[in-house]
Formats: C-alpha cells, structure tokens, sequence
C-alpha cells in the first residue's frame, strides 16, 4: 500500500513538471516577435499588435527628429519630436501616442514622452534612453527592460536584474551575485536569460 502510494505521489509529481514545461514551452510558441524571421514594418497601437508581430498601419511612415539641447533649453522643446506622415505624404496627427511602431528593421516602445528603440528584442526586452542635462556629464543614458509577459518597466540596474530577471534561474543567479564586474555585465546577464527562455 505504501509502495503504491508512492508510485502514485511520484507520477503525479511527473505530470505537474511536465505541464508547467509545456506552459513554459507553449508561452514562447505564442509570442510571434520572438519567433518570427523579421519584424513587420508598421504602427503598433497596443502591446498586443507588437508581441503579435501585427501592426494595425503599415502605410505610415515615422520620422523622428532629435532635438539639441540649445532647442529644449530656450525653445523649451523636448528632446525629440515625432512626425507621421500617410502614404501621400501628407501629415498626420495622433491623438494618442502610439504603443510604438517598426521602420522593418527596428522596433521603437514609447516611454516617457519619448520613442526609444528596443535594442534587445527577447523575454526581456531592453532600451535606451538619452537624456540631457546642464553640467559636466551633459548626455546621460539609462537602460530600461520590460518583461514581455507583463510588459512591467524597469530601470536596468543589479536589483531589478535580481528580483525581475534571475529570480527563476539560482545557478546564474549565484553566478551574477559573486561577478565582481557584475555592473558592466547587465546586458550580458539578460541575453543569457533571454536565450535559455528561446530555446525552452
């Protein structure tokens, strides 16, 4: 009865192993952006058209327009302005800013007034910001990641890499708490997440 018993326990312990990879397994195979051959040139209106690979325009054309800070200082102008034209060229005017949007190559999120290309493109996804200011370090940029599960933003430094990003991987996670360069390694560390979560 016993043996039985534990026969019984260790095959229902199989099976809650073997569906939560397969939960693992089906996540990723949903995610078409992280599963296509090239990104689909386009507006994204929402985080679903992007995860999707499916923006709802493909007609528009996005330029943006970096501004100097001579600009954002006395035309009082932000740091970047966003243009969109229609497929005759002429002008159009959002209402709202758009999720972000694809020129076929790149990927752009929009975040903090601004549209910041997404550099790494994965279960985490990572990008950058520029920003100005007066003084002896006048450019400064700061790495952002959003998990593309919860699509959650982060500022990318070592305690947001802990508790959002290695927290389901304690092998690299030990190895990330004992790397003295730990610091300059963060994008390493997330394209090691980033890979083991493609090939799942």
């Amino acid at each position: 009865m016993i043996i039985n018993n534990l026969v019984l326990g260790l095959i229902f312990i199989n099976s809650l192993t073997l569906f939560g990879q397969n939960q693992v397994t089906t996540n990723q195979e949903n995610i078409e952006i992280l599963n296509c051959d090239k990104f689909k040139y386009g507006l994204y209106y929402s985080y679903s058209e992007f995860k999707n690979n499916d923006p709802s325009d493909t007609n528009y054309i996005v330029k943006l327009e970096k501004m100097l800070p001579v600009e954002q200082r006395y035309r009082h102008e932000k740091d970047q302005k966003t243009y969109i034209y229609d497929e005759n060229g002429k002008e159009i005017k959002m209402e709202i800013p758009l999720w972000g949007f694809c020129d076929g190559e790149d990927i752009y999120i929009h975040y903090k007034e601004r549209y910041c290309v997404i550099n790494t493109v994965g279960r985490f996804c990572v990008f950058t910001i520029e920003k100005y200011k007066r003084g002896r370090d006048r450019y400064k940029s700061i790495d952002y990641f959003f998990d593309i599960n919860t699509v959650e933003i982060f500022e990318l430094n070592s305690e947001n890499i802990t508790t959002k990003v290695l927290f389901n991987d304690p092998i690299l996670l030990q190895e990330f708490n004992n790397d003295r360069m730990k610091e300059s390694m963060l994008h390493w560390y997330v394209n090691e997440v980033n890979s083991k979560y493609k090939n799942q």
